[in-house]
């Protein structure tokens, strides 16, 4: 089994809330590893131990209290099945880094682990608490007097924002990463070159740096013929950059961002892997074999991960 790295981009669209802060907050406020119980999934950031990167893990504590083995008893190979004791858990791993000026970064993944969308929306709603718990410590901080709705909606407004999220995925993988979704709602684009139909812009023709252009899609619109134009359009080379909004079949919405970058920036053995972790405190995830391997791919793909990107 092979354990790759892919990327992926977050991106914090709001006045008042930045990724900064959220990173802090699940720094500061770390879940308590000791009562997690089976079936959770738990995110952990530290965000103070290296200067240009955040280093995380996502944990995944199986819901199955028995395996199976194989044993060669001499007379046969038979089946025994193993119960866990009371302390102990089946679990998944996945580190992932991220950059702290562009917010791009490497998320670490083997075979039905957690997944790099599953893993991107893990991150979207716990920025969603966060922002929650923002608004009501703000509310809560107001004289009791001021705790009323119209106070409540002003501070709200003040707090709003989304998180932003995408999957970076090399061309020759577009369409068939495309052809997965269950709906197609969009494509944008970047032209490096464009050409102005605009009269009023015309004159500044030649100034003209890069122009964007999003396309929207119907309700119903087959997902392989918009999978089929969007990827013969990319190999076209026109686009610059681009990025694709759809959503997978239990709903879930999914995001593809188009760079010429590998379909992965590290891939190992699992077994591998699993030996450098063995014995590894928890409370100290970030000094993870895994954890270094994610930053020296970083550092070797700095044109990707250290440059802000932009559909």
């Amino acid at each position: 089994m092979k354990v790759r790295f892919f990327g992926f981009t977050f991106e914090a669209v709001s006045k008042n809330l930045t990724l900064d802060q959220w990173a802090s907050h699940l720094h500061n406020n770390p879940p308590n590893i000791g009562a997690v119980i089976q079936g959770q999934r738990l995110l952990l950031i530290n965000d103070a131990i290296n200067a240009n990167y955040r280093i995380g893990l996502v944990v995944t504590v199986k819901d199955q209290r028995r395996f199976c083995q194989l044993i060669n008893d001499g007379a046969g190979v038979v089946v025994r099945v193993n119960d866990l004791g009371q302390d102990s858990g089946l679990m998944d791993f996945n580190f992932f880094v991220i950059n702290k000026k562009t917010g791009a970064g490497l998320y670490q993944h083997y075979h039905q682990s957690c997944s790099v969308p599953s893993f991107c929306e893990l991150a979207r709603k716990s920025f969603s608490l966060f922002k929650d718990q923002k608004i009501d410590d703000a509310f809560a901080a107001l004289p009791k007097a001021e705790q009323i709705a119209a106070n409540r909606a002003k501070i709200e407004r003040k707090n709003s924002g989304r998180f932003k999220w995408t999957q970076l995925v090399r061309q020759e993988a577009l369409e068939a990463l495309i052809a997965e979704f269950e709906k197609v709602k969009a494509f944008e684009y970047l032209l490096s070159t464009p050409y102005v139909t605009e009269n009023e812009f015309r004159p500044l023709e030649n100034y003209i740096r890069a122009r964007s252009t999003r396309i929207g899609f119907l309700a119903g619109t087959p997902t392989q013929l918009a999978a089929g134009a969007i990827a013969n359009f990319v190999r076209t080379g026109e686009a610059k950059r681009g990025k694709v909004e759809g959503v997978d079949a239990d709903g879930n919405p999914q995001y593809l961002s188009i760079l010429d970058n590998p379909d992965n920036f590290g891939e190992y053995e699992f077994d591998e892997v699993a030996a450098q972790l063995n014995d590894l405190n928890l409370s100290s995830f970030h000094d993870s074999w895994v954890a270094q391997e994610l930053l020296k791919a970083c550092d070797t793909n700095k044109h990707i991960i250290e440059v802000p990107i932009r559909p």
